[in-house]
């Protein structure tokens, strides 16, 4: 949620704040909470590819590392 929108919801009177990030609206049971998730200011970025080479014939293939550290190529 953005800033302003959890301004908003502090500032209403139906909400009953819990605490910083936990609220519940006056007609729901006492049991149920909401949870207001902060804004993450930073994106996630995406996992990097490994890099693509290609062989002596043409194919395409990546390069590996086994468990053992024994090196090997993934072919595709």
């Amino acid at each position: 949620m953005d800033p302003k929108e959890i301004a908003r919801l502090k500032a209403d009177r139906s909400v009953i704040w819990l605490d910083d990030v936990r609220c519940r609206l006056k007609d729901d049971p006492a049991w149920f909470t909401r949870r207001i998730a902060p804004v993450d200011p930073l994106p996630r970025s995406a996992p990097s590819k490994p890099e693509e080479k290609k062989g002596p014939r043409g194919g395409c293939y990546t390069e590996g590392v086994t468990k053992e550290g024994r090196p090997y190529r993934r072919y595709f």
